[in-house]
């Protein structure tokens, strides 16, 4: 039997089935916080930990969170307070109810687990134990590349709490002139040195970047930029900045 034209217009007219939005690939979240003097103040250290807040609150089976702290020994010390690796959801029956009930309980879980890791940062943010008075990010990120190699997630995440004025044995920030030429000259030299981080395919976010002008902010800011590059990483313009505008990793 024919159906009436009408009829076909209006089964066309129908939407679709929907279907389930695709699972986010699962990621490692990867959060340095500079303890050096100058990011001392209440204020700073309370803006970091409310930005981890934010960070976590992503975090979902099957994802990975490390955290540790940037010191004047950076990749000497390596010291990860938090390292978590949660197991993939794994239901173990087609029953609805239950998936979602078994779903609900490891979700529950994981803010447990996470609500540790804010507590465990939010000491060590609040009593380092002893004054940091240099600021060694670029060994941090040869700590990084480490950690992300050590995880499975296809996803690399890192996170980068610091005013972002390195201060090392190597570089001041502060009286150096980062001009383009400067900043390659020290880019080459980094790799020279096999000191440059590999972190290609790694999203980068930083918070808290800040500088005693506005011509040394986005003098450190391009130095970042064309460093995050050579490192084959990705740092979007609204992803470096004094706050957390928003975290887009789910």
């Amino acid at each position: 039997m024919r159906l009436p034209a009408a009829a076909i217009a209006s089964l066309l007219l129908m939407p679709a089935c929907a279907t389930p939005p695709a699972e986010a690939p699962t990621k490692v979240v990867l959060t340095l916080f500079d303890l050096s003097e100058s990011t001392a103040k209440l204020a700073m250290r309370k803006a970091y930990l409310d930005a981890f807040r934010t960070i976590v609150a992503t975090v979902r089976s099957g994802d990975a969170l490390v955290a540790g702290w940037i010191t004047e020994h950076s990749a000497a010390e390596l010291v990860l307070p938090v390292r978590m690796n949660i197991p993939p959801f794994s239901p173990d029956t087609d029953n609805p109810t239950v998936i979602e009930a078994k779903r609900a309980a490891a979700m529950q879980a994981v803010r447990a687990e996470t609500e540790q890791a804010c507590q465990t940062i939010a000491a060590g943010l609040q009593n380092p134990g002893r004054k940091v008075l240099n600021t060694n990010i670029l060994s941090s990120l040869t700590v990084a590349e480490r950690v992300f190699k050590s995880f499975s997630q296809p996803r690399k995440v890192l996170v980068i709490m610091s005013d972002m004025l390195e201060d090392s044995e190597h570089y001041n920030f502060e009286r150096l002139k980062l001009t383009a030429h400067e900043t390659a000259r020290i880019i080459e030299a980094e790799k020279r040195a096999g000191r440059l981080a590999d972190l290609h395919r790694v999203r980068v976010y930083v918070i808290g970047a800040s500088a005693p002008s506005d011509d040394k902010l986005i003098e450190v800011e391009n130095f970042w930029r064309a460093y995050f590059v050579a490192c084959g990483a990705e740092l979007r313009k609204e992803n470096y900045g004094a706050a957390l505008v928003r975290f887009s990793e789910q």
